[in-house]
């Protein structure tokens, strides 16, 4: 079960961070967010960039479950860990699947 919920959090992690960074739909808000604040602006334009805040959230919502993966190590860093390696595996799947250049196409 533990591992079918890190396989969850993982695709609802690069399914969340692609769908803001790079839907068309979005254009208008990544722009409006840019003008108020570039930091902001990059943020959501950025698959990768914004998987390391979304997975860190998720991860933490599912605490309990994935900290699992790790019983010996401090919560916290096992959230670290487990955040980094959610993001790892969003990183491959990008590449993998090359999305952002098929939604811009």
């Amino acid at each position: 079960m533990v591992l079918i919920a890190f396989i969850i959090v993982t695709l609802a992690t690069f399914a969340c961070s692609t769908t803001l960074a790079t839907t068309p739909l979005l254009d208008s808000f990544r722009r409006r967010l840019y003008e108020k604040s570039a930091m902001w602006g990059k943020l959501f334009s950025c698959p990768y960039c914004l998987s390391h805040w979304i997975s860190a959230i998720f991860v933490g919502v599912s605490g309990p479950d994935l900290i699992k993966l790790m019983p010996h190590t401090n919560p916290f860093i096992a959230w670290a860990l487990i955040s980094y390696a959610v993001v790892g595996l969003c990183a491959i799947l990008d590449v993998f699947l090359d999305l952002k250049n098929r939604v811009r196409r």
